[in-house]
């Protein structure tokens, strides 16, 4: 069965006809949904701002009323007579908070305060207020319940609850009294209806505000009659914390505007799409190339470009047309910014040494390999430096890695600093670091160069309380004369710098009887294990005297090496070579054997 593949511009084509067809349907349903889906935005809307204000109003009530309370438990006087337990003087406190700022100014409806000691048992109450609560029936006594489940540092926050207590709401708050140390708790109990009636003033609509059971405890006077026409009523229930309804908001709204309104806006709507789908048919086509081929072909040829060369990765693409063509090419230019981060990172990773920020050994080891074929193709020499902390191994045994880490920094600073950013500069690995340096550095003055590095590396590295001095050896090598490819300009090098180690001169050039001597080095090394494992050395007793007594008192130690065709061997010739491949440990425990 063959498969009819249509392109993107026929298939647009398809698309907008159809969408012509069934736009004069669709316009004519669009009128009731949104006449629909207006009415039900307004209600929700207006449901959402109710609710604001509701919390609004209410929160704002807690906190004038917590600010009471706070006032009255910051009362030197009160606190004084709470401890003394002084009835006289705690009464007379909570009743003149009822001719204080928030009562006087129709801030808060003040109905009662009650103290308790730290157990909540009653100490005393206020005299003036509400003359339906006294002490024989504490008001909001879930508010005392919940407040004695705390524990620890929550029971000295304040917290607060709406109630119904004798079939009438209030907001009670508890106070802690003593701040830390704890001397007892204030209830204060006000009337939160007319801080709620302000909504109505607040939302500029008539409020009817009743009990969950019907009680009506106020109306709005200019509350619309029953048989009012066009009249929306929206109701909001208030729940307390443990979600128990305890008013209920009823507003009036006047919809008829809103009804005229829709009405226009269906005919407007049906007759908008029916031009709108006409004109829409006419521009897709003539857009379409621009809106939907051109940005994609645009976004095709840079992946090709990326796919070609990844230099294009991150590089960002500006098109224009549909929304999800334009959302398209922004995941685009952010996925390839991510690739470009994630590409250079870890180009960065595995030719970047973490430590210094200078490049790594693969990464040397390349700017190596092509400066040599530029050498030999161009006939431009250059100066191969490799160096070689001194002491750095025991800074690192004595003081720690993390100060040996901190001197590496330092000294790379200080390496780049004497042969300058121009020049290839890299730690190979350790305390090891190499540079290769150009034509313009005086090559016919190595010495110039290599005393430059020294004077920088010797002044002492100053790494807190600590004053550090290493030292620096250095070896030279000369590209072409020395060596025409990276791996034998670097074994050289190496020799070199062992040399100037070995010899404490600081720095040395390349010479070819380095390599004569390094292949001695490397079968005397040979040798000298062969001779241990098969007991080819001597032990020679030197005895110590004691001048005084004229008797022996023990024997000196002396290991011999005598060579089968070298003949004797001075200690100072194998013993720091032991030292230094070794082979040390295995020499000790066949002189202790």
């Amino acid at each position: 069965m063959r498969n009819y593949n249509f392109s993107l511009r026929t298939s647009l084509v398809l698309t907008v006809l159809l969408m012509g067809l069934l736009g004069m349907g669709l316009a004519i349903i669009t009128g009731e949904v949104y006449r629909d889906l207006a009415f039900q935005n307004q209600s929700r809307s207006f449901a959402n701002l109710v609710d604001l204000k509701v919390k609004d109003v209410m929160e704002s009530t807690i906190r004038n009323t917590s600010e009471l309370g706070l006032t009255v438990q910051s009362n030197t006087h009160f606190r004084r007579a709470l401890s003394s337990k002084n009835l006289a003087d705690i009464q007379q406190t909570l009743n003149e908070q009822f001719h204080r700022f928030f009562v006087t100014m129709d801030i808060l409806k003040l109905e009662k305060l009650y103290t308790f000691d730290t157990e909540f048992n009653p100490i005393g109450h206020s005299t003036e207020g509400s003359a339906l609560l006294d002490s024989a029936q504490i008001p909001c006594p879930t508010i005392i319940n919940r407040v004695k489940t705390r524990i620890g540092a929550s029971r000295l926050k304040t917290y607060s609850e709406l109630c119904l207590t004798n079939d009438a709401p209030h907001l009670g708050v508890i106070v802690p009294i003593g701040g830390i140390r704890l001397k007892g708790y204030l209830l204060v109990i006000v009337d939160p209806t007319s801080n709620l009636i302000q909504v109505e003033k607040d939302l500029g609509m008539p409020l009817t505000l009743s009990l969950t059971d019907g009680r009506s405890v106020y109306e709005s006077k200019s509350w619309p009659a029953t048989d009012a026409k066009n009249i929306l009523l929206s109701n909001y229930v208030l729940h307390n914390n443990r979600n128990k309804p305890i008013y209920n908001f009823t507003f009036a709204t006047d919809v008829a505007d809103l009804f005229d309104q829709l009405a226009m806006t269906r005919i407007i709507v049906i007759l908008s799409a029916s031009i709108i789908t006409l004109i829409t048919v006419i521009l897709s086509l003539l857009l379409m190339q621009k809106t939907a081929i051109n940005p994609l072909a645009t976004l095709t040829q840079q992946l090709r470009r990326v796919k070609e060369d990844r230099k294009f990765l991150g590089e960002k693409v500006a098109v224009t047309g549909n929304s999800e063509v334009i959302e398209l090419a922004e995941d685009f230019n952010n996925m390839t910014g991510e690739l470009n981060v994630l590409y250079r990172t870890l180009e960065s990773m595995a030719f970047t040494d973490s430590l210094t920020g200078l490049p790594n050994r693969a990464h040397f080891y390349d700017r190596l390999e092509q400066a040599t074929q530029s050498s030999l193709r161009d006939n431009i020499p250059f100066m191969l430096v490799v160096l070689d902390l001194d002491r750095f191994k025991y800074v690192n045994d004595t003081l720690g890695h993390h100060i040996g880490d901190q001197m590496l920094q330092v000294i790379s600073a200080r390496l780049q600093a004497a042969i300058g950013e121009d020049d290839a500069i890299a730690r190979l690995g350790g305390d090891e670091f190499a540079a290769i340096l150009s034509a313009q550095h005086h090559l016919d003055a190595p010495e110039d160069v290599a005393r430059n590095i020294l004077q920088a590396m010797n002044e002492p590295v100053v790494i807190g309380n600590h004053r550090l001095n290493v030292g620096t050896s250095i070896g030279i090598v000369y590209c072409p004369q020395d060596g025409k490819d990276s791996h034998q300009l670097m074994q050289r090098a190496d020799l070199a710098m062992y040399h100037a180690k070995k010899s404490h001169e600081g720095y040395a050039l390349y010479e070819s009887h380095l390599d004569k001597h390094s292949l001695i080095q490397l079968n005397l090394e040979s040798e000298l294990k062969h001779a241990i494992e098969h007991n080819q050395l001597e032990l020679h007793y030197q005895p110590k005297i004691n001048l005084s007594s004229h008797c022996t008192t023990g024997v000196e130690c002396l290991v011999r090496w005598i060579h089968p065709t070298r003949g004797f061997m001075p200690p100072d010739e194998f013993i720091p070579l032991a030292e230094q491949t070794g082979l040390i440990n295995a020499l000790t425990r066949w002189v202790l054997e």
